[in-house]
């Protein structure tokens, strides 16, 4: 089972997200823990977890879900995004660097 978690692969990552996500159905505290622990140990992609984020937010704009997941998961994603966002930053730095 591990195996399938540890692709680099930004668009396998959402899917594993998405398919967790719906086998742990309303338990939202659980999956941000189990999202953060794969987050951790690089089974998952801070990118693929934001993009199954922006999936669900769809969801429930267009009604098909009530975003109780969203609101459990809200301070994880924003530190998830925060942290996303200095891992560009550090890269383009580097970047420049060797440049």
């Amino acid at each position: 089972m591990i195996e399938s978690f540890t692709y680099e692969d930004t668009e396998h990552s959402t899917q594993t997200a998405t398919h967790m996500a719906r086998m742990l159905g309303p338990n939202g505290t659980l999956l941000m823990y189990m999202f953060k622990a794969m987050f951790d140990k690089d089974f998952l992609e801070g990118s693929g977890i934001l993009n199954w984020a922006a999936n669900e937010r769809r969801e429930v704009e267009a009604g098909h879900k009530d975003g109780s997941l969203l609101n459990t998961m809200a301070d994880f994603l924003v530190w998830l995004e925060s942290s996303d966002d200095e891992d560009e930053k550090d890269e383009e730095y580097r970047n420049n660097c060797t440049s």
